[in-house]
């Protein structure tokens, strides 16, 4: 399957006067292909809009499966949920290993590539992007047509050393002292979450509910503080070793939170059913204050979020009505 486009877009711009247009062509390939136990999949997009000074337009995407293994190179948009890992594109390596009612999928990879700054004077200068990584794997027990349990991780972390200093650090000279900012602060971030889901009547009612819970730090640049500085700073006895953990996550006094609490948790449950020519869904979800998952996009928190939605065929589907 081959597709391409050719696209203009022209508008006023209020910074200078009269119009200023835009080109931009795509191009998209499919390749699958399927013999006895061996299938492949290929997906390849190029943009013009690529470049090394944003984050990445194109995509190349290759897949394999086998018996009881499903594996994912390059480019994959991998779900394990609304919390753990959902709505970003990983580039790196995503593999399914499945046998009957057990599957253990893992991925690991790139979610954002560095990007340099620009070094404006020698006091000024724009912020650039660490790149960032994402490890995630995720254990699924049961069947989708019945029940089915899962328990997972994700772990982000951004890279300091993807990055020179003058990218992401400013100076800001006077005659007597010379100070320094931070224009972009390397994260580290971990979510546990866990799920439940039971289907009934050949899948035509869904129910199930979802729970996750975090650590995030904003600002690892200063590295794993010892127990005393941790314990004096938040007021707090902990009953473990920040630097026996600084693989899991870099714990200093720019973490949230310091003891997992309600603020850092998040849950969400949901009924779809379909009935008499209508998909109904339900959902409730709470999102906490401190709650923070990088792998996961299109997430608010410190929300309380009802949703109910209704979508309804007529006339032989010549008709569908949505409502919510």
């Amino acid at each position: 399957i081959f597709t391409s486009n050719l696209r203009n877009v022209s508008g006023e711009n209020s910074s200078t006067s009269g119009s200023r247009g835009r080109n931009d062509a795509g191009l998209r390939l499919n390749l699958n292909a399927r013999q006895d136990w061996f299938s492949f999949r290929s997906r390849l997009y190029l943009s013009s809009l690529e470049s090394s000074s944003k984050q990445p337009v194109n995509r190349y995407s290759f897949g394999f499966s086998v018996p009881y293994l499903n594996l994912n190179l390059l480019d994959s948009t991998p779900n394990y949920g609304t919390y753990l890992l959902s709505n970003k594109n990983i580039r790196g390596v995503s593999a399914d290993l499945h046998y009957n009612n057990l599957s253990l999928k893992t991925t690991y990879g790139q979610l954002t590539r560095a990007v340099d700054g620009k070094v404006v004077t020698e006091s000024i200068n724009t912020p650039g992007t660490f790149q960032r990584y994402t490890f995630a794997s995720k254990l699924d027990i049961g069947s989708d047509n019945l029940l089915k349990f899962g328990l997972g991780f994700a772990k982000s972390k951004d890279r300091m050393d993807s990055l020179a200093e003058e990218y992401y650090l400013e100076r800001h000279i006077t005659e007597t002292d010379t100070t320094m900012s931070i224009l972009r602060k390397p994260k580290d971030n971990i979510v546990l979450g866990s799920d439940v889901r039971l289907a009934l009547d050949n899948q035509r009612l869904v129910m199930g509910a979802e729970i996750a819970t975090s650590m995030f730090n904003n600002n690892i640049i200063d590295g794993v503080m010892d127990l005393d500085e941790i314990e004096e700073y938040f007021d707090v006895e902990l009953p473990f070793d920040p630097s026996s953990f600084h693989n899991i996550i870099i714990i200093n006094k720019n973490v949230e939170p310091i003891i997992p609490n309600r603020g850092s948790m998040a849950y969400r449950l949901y009924l779809n059913w379909f009935i008499a020519g209508n998909f109904l869904n339900l959902s409730y979800s709470e999102v906490g204050a401190s709650f923070r998952s990088l792998s996961s996009g299109f997430l608010q928190n410190d929300a309380r979020i009802i949703n109910l939605s209704d979508h309804v065929s007529l006339f032989n589907n010549q008709l569908i009505l949505d409502a919510g």
